[in-house]
């Protein structure tokens, strides 16, 4: 290879100097006038590449725009390509931006109180329903930004019909994942017990199956690639979304044992459909309007017991909870990309 690409660099530097020598004596019309063929060749051949790239760049853009199916592998290649991306450049705190590029002269637009905040002004309480669909969730929940439990969403899970699914479950599936000296540390990390670090974090996920271990709370965000594959197990796609809602791309933790609290906690979810769903135990909480609608709307609070799931959208709510006061909770918060004008 090294051999054939010195041949044909000794080649080309020969036809120059052949090149030199003819027009050697010439003035520069004169050797204009004597490469415009070349010329005139090299422009139709760019002229040539270029149409092909714009004929294949438009035929793909048509197929990818009128295709489901496109847009559905177009998008898990990009997924593939930004996670083996990771090694080299971490993008991970980019995901969270909602912009770019900060600009000192940009001001967000305020929500209308009268177009908005209606959305909520009515909402009292959490209905509870069993047995629906996702067309039923949409018209009468989700498109009003109501929350709503369904009672029967983890009938038919595996976990769920298993009367073996405790800490140690958990808590195996993450020492699974990963090296001793590397595993999973995630993010928006709470507890009233300490962990700083990996090390301390599997220290800490291994004491959580200790029974003589008593009154505490952990929650966290699972924003490691290794953690989101271990938990997934352990859960599945609710039977009533549709095909067309977007797989959750981050999912949250929340444990406790007999843990009593006099504050509500906090998570800090991006906007979009967020699904609570209680594997043990209980979780009392709170839905707290956003500070513009605090005067149109009311506090919603409500408890989801074992095999419910809390559904809503968090354009115009904030998520507070409180840990069940039994001996074991668990529960699993995802978060999904929603938008009410594409998902239907």
């Amino acid at each position: 290879m090294e051999e054939q690409r010195k041949k044909v660099l000794a080649e080309a530097e020969t036809e120059l100097e052949t090149l030199l020598q003819l027009t050697e004596g010439l003035s520069k019309g004169q050797v204009v006038e004597a490469c415009a063929p070349l010329v005139a060749a090299h422009r139709r051949f760019v002229a040539k590449r270029a149409a092909c790239l714009l004929l294949a760049a438009t035929v793909a853009f048509f197929i990818i725009s009128c295709s489901a199916t496109a847009r559905l592998h177009l998008h898990a290649v990009a997924r593939i390509a930004l996670v083996k991306l990771l090694p080299w450049w971490d993008w991970r705190p980019l995901h969270r931006q909602k912009c770019l590029v900060s600009n000192p002269h940009f001001s967000p637009p305020l929500i209308d109180l009268k177009d908005d905040c209606v959305s909520c002004e009515a909402i009292e309480s959490v209905d509870r329903v069993s047995d629906t669909s996702y067309q039923h969730l949409l018209d009468a929940y989700l498109q009003r930004d109501a929350p709503v439990i369904v009672v029967d969403a983890m009938d038919s899970w595996p976990t769920m019909r298993s009367d073996n699914f405790w800490f140690d479950n958990l808590t195996q599936a993450y020492l699974n994942h990963g090296s001793k000296s590397k595993g999973p540390m995630p993010c928006a990390f709470s507890s009233n017990i300490r962990a700083g670090s990996a090390a301390e974090f599997r220290t800490l996920i291994t004491k959580l199956g200790n029974p003589r271990l008593d009154k505490w709370f952990a929650h966290w965000l699972n924003c490691d690639t290794s953690a989101m594959k271990s938990l997934r197990p352990l859960y599945q796609r609710p039977y009533f979304l549709a095909s067309s809602v977007a797989p959750a791309h981050f999912n949250w933790v929340l444990i406790s044992s007999n843990y009593r609290a006099k504050i509500y906690k906090k998570l800090n979810l991006e906007t979009g459909l967020v699904t609570v769903h209680q594997l043990r135990g209980s979780t009392q909480f709170h839905l707290l309007p956003i500070p513009t609608c605090e005067k149109m709307c009311n506090d919603v609070a409500g408890t989801i017991y074992e095999g419910e799931t809390l559904v809503f959208v968090n354009f115009l709510w904030n998520f507070e909870y409180s840990p069940g006061r039994g001996a074991e909770n668990i529960a699993i918060v995802t978060e999904t990309n929603w938008d009410t004008f594409t998902v239907y």
